[in-house]
């Protein structure tokens, strides 16, 4: 094959874009994934990039796009990423210069008190990308009715086949209060926000089992309030006929 055979091929490959615009464009997701989520790690921005070999990240970095910070847990608790990366000013810039009026503000506090658990809802989030090609929203995107009653913010929101999916992941179980809680605000979701369904995703059949048993059909489901320094019940909810049927559970190896 002569030269302009070969840049002919490859032009083609990349769908009439230049090698620079495609790198523009890498650039720009990688970015965006960021702002969208807060922060991300090395290995999920390289997953996301495509490419063969790791090192994307580090380019940013090198470029002043992106902020590497250390985790402070790692080696210490497993699963840790070893460094936590973040926009800079230019790197926001990247995003915000092609953004609409409904983008959400950046801002850079990285969760080290669950990072854990939420790094691994960004690589089950780019997972679900790279095999369905699903669309996606962050709990960042959707946190603006974290104050109204009964009004959960999923760990993010899944765009399937025309079907919207809360997602969870839950790697601690969650007992008395706390599970009423959670539970009152998934049966929110699919009630009174417009959720198609559930999909909970946990290392433990224990925890699994415990939504099963709390959801079953016509449990009595409490909404608690502070009063004072003490929590009482101010309310409580039936579970809806069928409404186990609207979750997906997938047991998972961490």
């Amino acid at each position: 094959m002569d030269t302009q055979k070969l840049v002919a091929a490859w032009r083609a490959k990349l769908n009439g874009q230049t090698s620079k615009e495609v790198g523009q464009q890498k650039i720009h997701e990688a970015c965006l994934w960021i702002y969208r989520w807060g922060f991300s790690t090395p290995s999920i921005i390289d997953s996301l990039s495509g490419a063969k070999s790791r090192g994307f990240s580090a380019r940013l970095v090198s470029k002043g796009l992106l902020k590497s910070t250390l985790c402070p847990s790692y080696g210490g608790v497993k699963h840790a990423p070893a460094k936590v990366l973040t926009l800079t000013r230019p790197g926001i810039e990247v995003v915000e210069a092609r953004a609409d009026s409904k983008i959400v503000p950046y801002h850079d506090a990285i969760p080290f008190h669950q990072i854990v658990h939420d790094v691994l809802v960004q690589t089950i989030t780019l997972e679900k990308i790279k095999t369905q090609q699903i669309k996606y929203f962050t709990a960042r995107e959707n946190r603006e009715s974290r104050n109204q009653p009964g009004q959960k913010i999923p760990d993010a929101v899944w765009l399937i086949k025309g079907n919207i999916y809360a997602f969870e992941l839950e790697l601690s179980a969650k007992r008395s209060r706390e599970l009423d809680t959670t539970c009152a605000g998934l049966i929110n979701l699919v009630t009174n926000q417009n959720i198609n369904g559930i999909i909970i995703y946990s290392p433990s059949d224990a925890i699994i089992n415990r939504y099963k048993e709390s959801l079953k059909i016509g449990n009595k489901i409490d909404f608690w309030k502070r009063q004072g320094t003490r929590w009482v019940t101010e309310s409580t909810i039936t579970v809806p006929d069928n409404f186990l049927s609207k979750i997906i559970f997938k047991k998972i190896e961490l």
